[in-house]
């Protein structure tokens, strides 16, 4: 992997969206069960999509998202997941738009 950031692409399918259509599969997005994340859940996503090598535990919770202590390599770093379905802007009505949206949002701050 490479060691500089890759630019915000938006035609190129995020996390997010990778990990939404396959927990999904062919259903709507109304008809599939919620659940809460979990550390064993953050820990296979972090190191499948190569944000860390390791994930060590969680330092914090909210209502939109969990702060967890992790290492990319030598290197501590805070990994925060917002909440895969919902966040305190997002309505029912507008679905996964506003996880989507924080995702666009954050990429062109830190880019």
């Amino acid at each position: 992997m490479s060691p500089v950031v890759e630019k915000l692409n938006p035609r190129k399918p995020s996390a997010l969206s990778i990990k939404r259509d396959a927990q999904r599969g062919n259903k709507r997005g109304r008809t599939v069960a919620i659940n809460e994340i979990t550390l064993e859940e953050v820990r296979d996503d972090a190191v499948k999509f190569g944000l860390a090598t390791e994930v060590l535990y969680q330092m914090n919770a909210g209502k939109e998202a969990s702060i967890y202590l992790a290492y990319w390599k030598n290197f501590p770093l805070i990994l925060k997941a917002y909440r895969f379905w919902q966040s305190a802007q997002a309505k029912k009505s507008k679905g996964f738009f506003a996880p989507g949206r924080m995702q666009v949002i954050a990429a062109k701050e830190y880019d």
